[in-house]
């Protein structure tokens, strides 16, 4: 009887660890799906990067948030390629810093940090005035054309 229920209790740990594994290729295969396909509805907002971690017995990765209508996401992106070559030193630069982020319009919960665009900040105070800039600047070509 001991015999039986030891194997038992083997049989659940492994099968608890395979759908583990399981769960976390299928949340990568979604998360590739989503962003990878062109099918799907994307959108681009600003993010910004909040922490990084790097470290020898991790991938190093920023973490970032943006904001999607009201509502706020947060998401890593994981350093590879010309980017890993740097120093810690060097990208921490890269905090409190603005880049595009590419989002799924059906769920802004799956995104992407577009490192390699980031957001001129007096393109950000065009951006953040929005209606009342634009009006303004309707405002001043009428007036212009009114005046000729």
């Amino acid at each position: 009887m001991l015999y039986v229920k030891k194997n038992w209790t083997y049989f659940l740990v492994v099968l608890f660890l395979i759908s583990i594994i399981f769960y976390g290729i299928l949340k990568e295969r979604n998360y590739s799906n989503y962003i990878g396909d062109d099918r799907t509805e994307k959108r681009y907002t600003v993010g910004e990067i909040d922490h990084f971690q790097g470290g020898a017995k991790t991938s190093p990765f920023f973490e970032y948030s943006y904001n999607v209508g009201s509502k706020s996401y947060s998401d890593k992106f994981y350093i590879n390629g010309e980017l890993r070559k740097k120093k810690s030193s060097e990208l921490k630069k890269y905090l409190n810093k603005r880049f595009y982020v590419l989002y799924v319009l059906e769920d802004p919960s799956y995104s992407k940090l577009l490192i390699e665009k980031p957001v001129i900040d007096s393109l950000l105070q065009i951006q953040t005035g929005g209606k009342k800039f634009l009006f303004k600047v309707l405002l001043l070509i009428f007036g212009i054309i009114v005046r000729i």
